[in-house]
């Protein structure tokens, strides 16, 4: 009898479960395991709701403890491999989804979770090889279809990955998860019309907080985007999350005194967010900040090592569910919790929602976190205007200067003759929509016998999309002998020496460049913007500002052609901005980390001194400008 009331407890919680009725599905699971603890069903399905909730060692535990009766269930042993790959304990997880294999060679999903894992881990080849496989017992799996053309764009064969990337498509109906696999795919191969269109579909299936994010992530970089569209997405994507736990550390509201400062990414490496951040942890006094580190990934490299010696702690966070991560940031006392280009891929802008800190801050993102929870976020007074048209759930702050560089490698910057000019860009292409590429096109026209250098990472490695690049400017009449598509340079020198060897940096629209704008600032070229109505379209007009470039900073397309034309026709002043434009970097906001990280603290005691209470803030009436 007792068994039998298990099962029924242990149906019972399956219901709510698929009713999404978590609470109650857990009480009915927990109730069989104590009936009859043995009974494997019901520690896999308690296993799952904990995997699904993110708590990720119970769910370990609990396939094991299943495993422990039934070793033979190749299902529990994959279930036990996704949680390990959560927990990021690869070789375990690789281990327990090989021995599913073992027990079960045909089956699909333990190929296909072993390719996703492979995939991550750029093991490209195995995973190619894993998705096939999968595919020879499921042939119409869309995720498996998803996943093969992510490792195909990944290896180069772009025209290979679209082709299976619609065989999915044309599935009735994909799921969820494989539209956005897709919406990936079809972005990276740069279209980014097929992308938003996959991302759109997604979200009209379900409002699932994940694709609501790939969604207005993307729409950055979409012309056609509004400021309005883009905020609400925020909103919907900030009224899903987990809700606040606002228990903060209990320490007294003194004004005045050390503050401990936690910054929160998966990016303080060798990546533009590490450059960007490193020169003012580093330079931050001891005195007023007490800085903390919590860093969700492994690696190494010098700037991993300047920023780890810098800071009081560094906290890796790699495997912790959002929940572990904010209890260590309450453990740990911080004052004022800075989340790093959170809604970027693999930050943590989830673990904000939390409120583990009693002021928390946005900084280097691409716009509003959307959470009330969060409150500030940093700019400038160019990349966000007073009385702009862009909204933030935060007060916006406004630094003297948002971003702070860090000086590169010392090669020279070429001495170009400069006839005929040269237009280059380092842009990511799915920057490059159809109306960049019809005024660039415009202004080839304008400027006789000019060429254009397009060169990414190592996306013109791939010969398809050379030939789909190409085709889009000779459909606007500019021949292909006109255009220099470049694939991957064996070093940042080498890299540094092509940018060089630009006349002209052409910057995109509506999402502007930021480091390549840095790149070709540093090696002498002058770099022609136009400024949009967004924080990510006025990022190059900021940096400009900054080196007295702003009438290289257009108002509208006729005016991008007319400022690039006019540049490109003045070889003198060409000649001597490739002669100043280092010095002018050296001698500007850019690049002074110890003025950074002044204007920067200044901010923070502004805030801090808010949320204490102790005078009126001027905070509370308006944001913060130029601090100094």
């Amino acid at each position: 009898m007792t068994a039998d009331a298990a099962e029924r407890l242990d149906a019972e919680g399956f219901a709510y479960f698929n009713a999404r009725t978590w609470t109650t599905a857990r009480r009915c699971y927990r109730q069989a395991i104590a009936l009859t603890p043995s009974l494997v069903a019901a520690l896999g399905n308690l296993a799952n709701l904990e995997l699904q909730d993110e708590r990720f060692r119970l769910a370990i535990a609990g396939y094991r403890r299943g495993l422990a009766i039934a070793p033979q269930l190749a299902g529990l042993h994959l279930m036990l491999g996704t949680a390990l790959l959560r927990e990021a304990r690869f070789e375990d997880a690789e281990h327990s989804m090989a021995e599913a294999i073992r027990l079960n060679p045909g089956y699909p999903k333990a190929y296909y979770n072993l390719g996703i894992y492979k995939l991550e881990r750029r093991r490209l080849v195995e995973a190619e090889r894993d998705f096939r496989q999968a595919l020879k017992g499921e042939p119409t799996s869309a995720l498996a279809l998803a996943g093969l053309a992510r490792v195909l764009v990944g290896r180069g064969r772009s025209k290979e990955a679209r082709t299976v990337g619609r065989r999915a498509i044309a599935l009735s109906p994909p799921s969820l998860e494989a539209l956005s696999a897709l919406g990936h795919v079809f972005a990276a191969c740069g279209d980014l019309t097929a992308s938003i269109a996959l991302f759109r579909r997604a979200v009209a299936i379900a409002a699932n907080p994940f694709v609501v994010k790939d969604l207005m992530f993307h729409l950055h970089y979409d012309p056609a985007a509004t400021s309005a569209e883009i905020f609400a997405l925020h909103r919907r994507w900030a009224a899903a999350q987990q809700k606040p736990d606002p228990r903060y550390h209990s320490s007294t509201r003194d004004p005045d005194r050390r503050l401990r400062v936690g910054y929160l990414s998966a990016d303080v490496y060798d990546h533009p967010v590490g450059h960007n951040i490193q020169g003012l942890i580093v330079r931050h006094d001891p005195g007023s900040i007490d800085t903390y580190v919590y860093a969700d990934h492994d690696r190494s490299d010098p700037v991993v090592s300047r920023i780890r010696a810098a800071c009081r702690a560094w906290r890796s966070t790699v495997g912790l569910d959002d929940r572990a991560v904010a209890e260590r940031i309450r453990s740990d006392k911080i004052d004022i919790l800075v989340v790093l280009a959170g809604h970027t891929f693999f930050n943590r802008i989830a673990v904000a929602a939390l409120k583990p800190a009693p002021i928390q801050v946005s900084m280097y993102d691409f716009s509003t976190s959307g959470l009330d929870q969060v409150d500030y976020f940093v700019s400038d007074a160019i990349q966000s205007p007073e009385g702009g048209e862009e909204q933030f759930s935060e007060k916006v702050v406004r630094l003297p200067c948002l971003y702070l560089q860090v000086p590169l490698d010392e090669i020279p910057a070429p001495a170009r003759a400069g006839d005929p000019v040269a237009f280059g860009s380092c842009s990511n292409p799915i920057k490059l929509n159809d109306r960049v590429i019809a005024l660039w096109s415009r202004l080839l026209d304008t400027v006789p016998g000019s060429t254009l250098v397009l060169k990414y990472h190592g996306w013109f490695d791939d010969p398809s999309l050379v030939d789909e690049m190409k085709a889009r400017f000779v459909r606007r009449g500019v021949a292909p002998s006109r255009l220099a598509l470049h694939g991957r340079q064996t070093d940042r020198l080498s890299h540094l020496g092509l940018v060089g060897n630009f006349d002209i940096a052409l910057d995109p629209f509506p999402f502007n460049g930021n480091t390549t704008t840095y790149e070709a600032l540093w090696m002498g070229v002058p770099v022609v913007s136009m400024a949009g109505r967004r924080l990510v379209g006025r990022m190059s007009a900021a940096m400009l500002r900054q080196v007295g470039l702003d009438d290289l900073v257009a108002t509208s397309e006729d005016d991008y052609v007319a400022v690039a034309a006019r540049l490109a026709r003045d070889a003198e002043r060409r000649l001597r901005l490739r002669r100043e434009l280092r010095a002018r970097l050296t001698a500007s906001r850019l690049l002074d980390a110890s003025a950074y990280a002044r204007s920067v603290e200044s901010a923070y005691r502004e805030m801090w001194r808010s949320w204490c209470g102790s005078r009126s803030s001027t905070l509370a009436q308006k944001s913060i400008n130029d601090l100094s």
